[in-house]
């Protein structure tokens, strides 16, 4: 979990994460009005459009997902940060999981 920039060259996180159970990933991008800092749940779909996030299956294609939710728990420098996240797909499809990440709390310079 680090800072980046959006498309538009505004400051944001990513997280990307990785089954440790084989290749499945899933990447979150998330730009809220505030700074992400845990603890703090960002959610956006369509009508809220402040993250994006890829869901990449075990041997499929990736797909962009329609809606998402990343809910970031306390963190420290020692532990990284541990959370939630769920993702809708298309056809009503849903993904969802926990996490353990490193947490760079450094702000990226975007513009």
């Amino acid at each position: 979990m680090s800072p980046v920039c959006t498309p538009t060259d505004a400051p944001s996180v990513e997280l990307r994460l990785e089954s440790p159970l084989g290749p499945e990933t899933v990447s979150f991008n998330l730009w809220p009005r505030t700074q992400v800092r845990p603890p703090t749940t960002v959610r956006f779909d369509s009508a809220h459009p402040i993250g994006t996030a890829t869901y990449c299956p075990a041997g499929g294609e990736c797909e962009l997902a329609e809606w998402g939710e990343v809910r970031l728990g306390l963190s420290d420098d020692r532990t990284g940060v541990t959370g939630e996240w769920a993702l809708g797909l298309s056809g009503g499809r849903s993904a969802r999981g926990t996490f353990e990440a490193e947490w760079l709390p450094i702000q990226a310079y975007c513009g």
